[in-house]
């Protein structure tokens, strides 16, 4: 039984049986004690503290493996415990996992001041960027060679959705060891391509038939110009006009 519930005990037993007598001298072995509790009060509550102590004894024997086995699927193991530690202490390889490692704690009413849930920061981030590299694709974003907490994108959009998902991850600021980064890297195509922009002037696509009422208008683009190095093509507006030439 921790310190402040054993402490609770005796001073509510006190309340209730104000001049308790004295103990005969009893042979009562519990927790730093190396002699018999001085008072009734104090006797009261150390059995009452090692019948406490069995039951949680055996409650955590039945629910640790059930318990550790969810925060392995989850990606959380065991730590070995430091001498004099009995508690359950979880090291996990993501943020999914810590967060929820810290909702198993609080469903079970506690809190993890205490520790139990760590992770490492290390795998965690190595993890986490090869996981949205393959969700963005390979083709425009790749994890760099020489960091693993690095991703590189060719395309400026993809820098944004991969700052998002970091984000997403890993919440608020987790510090610059463990930290994801999504930079831009220079692809001389789509810079080549963002160079050199032939104009087209007016085209006319058409003459199309519209009944009354909202009609969705697309654009299939099925080729390219011989001069053009990629397939990067802008419209600047459509404009619709009754049937006739475009002036």
């Amino acid at each position: 039984m921790p310190g402040s519930l054993y402490t609770d005990c005796v001073y509510d037993v006190r309340d209730v049986v104000p001049i308790p007598g004295v103990l005969p001298q009893q042979n009562i072995m519990h927790g730093k004690w190396n002699s018999p509790p001085l008072t009734a009060w104090e006797w009261v509550c150390t059995q009452v503290a090692t019948s406490f102590e069995q039951a949680l004894q055996t409650y955590k024997t039945q629910a640790t493996p059930a318990l550790t086995a969810k925060m392995a699927n989850a990606g959380c193991k065991t730590q070995q415990p430091a001498k004099g530690d009995t508690a359950l202490r979880f090291l996990c390889d993501n943020w999914e996992g810590l967060g929820a490692c810290k909702a198993e704690v609080a469903a079970l009413g506690g809190q993890d001041d205490s520790g139990h849930c760590g992770l490492d920061g290390t795998k965690a981030a190595t993890k986490l960027a090869a996981q949205i590299a393959a969700q963005l694709g390979a083709k425009r974003c790749a994890v760099s060679a020489t960091n693993s907490h690095t991703m590189l994108c060719t395309r400026p959009w993809k820098v944004g959705k991969c700052k998002a998902l970091v984000e997403q991850a890993q919440g608020g600021s987790v510090g610059w060891a463990w930290e994801v980064s999504c930079l831009a890297q220079d692809d001389p195509q789509f810079i080549d391509g963002q160079a050199q922009v032939l104009a087209s002037g007016p085209v006319q696509l058409g003459t199309f038939p519209l009944s009354a009422g909202k009609r969705r208008v697309s654009l299939m683009i099925i080729g390219k110009h011989a001069q053009s190095s990629g397939y990067f093509v802008g419209i600047d507006k459509l404009r619709l006009y009754p049937a006739g030439p475009i002036e």
